[in-house]
C-alpha cells in the first residue's frame, strides 16, 4: 500500500497542479483588459483573429481625445469582443471614412433593421448622427 501511495502521490499532485494552472490561465483570458496603455499589446498579442481587428489602428492616433479601449476574449461559445472609442477631429474621420469606404464589400445600416417601435439616431437620411 505504501508503494501505491509513494507512485500516485506525484501523479496525484501533478494532476491538481495542472487543474490549478488552466483555472488561473481561463481566468486571466477571461479578465477582460480596459486600460487604454495595452490596446497595441491587446491587438497584437492577446487577439487570435487577426483579420477581425484589422481594420483597427495600429496606435492610437495622437490627435485622438478621451480615448476608451475594452476587451474581453471569448471563451467556449461565447464570443469576443474588442471597442476602440475615440474623439477625432472631423476632417480625420472624413479621411477614413473615404478610405475605408473604398475597401468596403457591403454596407449596412443597422438602425434600418430595428425593431418595429424602437427608432435609432439617426437623420432623414438614414445616416447616424454624431
Amino acid at each position: 500500500m505504501k508503494k501505491v501511495a509513494q507512485i500516485f502521490s506525484p501523479l496525484i499532485a501533478t494532476v491538481i497542479l495542472a487543474i490549478l494552472f488552466d483555472i488561473a490561465l481561463m481566468m486571466w483570458q477571461l479578465t477582460p483588459v480596459s486600460a487604454v496603455s495595452k490596446y497595441e499589446n491587446v491587438k497584437s498579442l492577446r487577439w487570435y483573429r487577426k483579420d477581425l481587428v484589422e481594420h483597427f489602428p495600429e496606435t492610437i492616433p495622437s490627435r485622438a481625445r478621451d480615448p476608451k479601449f475594452y476587451c474581453r476574449a471569448g471563451f467556449l461559445q461565447g464570443g469576443a469582443s474588442i471597442e476602440l472609442q475615440l474623439h477625432l477631429p472631423a476632417e480625420f474621420v472624413e479621411d477614413i471614412y473615404e478610405t475605408y469606404m473604398a475597401q468596403a464589400k457591403s454596407i449596412f445600416n443597422g438602425a434600418e433593421k430595428l425593431p418595429s417601435g424602437v427608432h435609432g439616431n439617426r437623420s432623414a437620411q438614414g445616416r447616424y448622427r454624431t
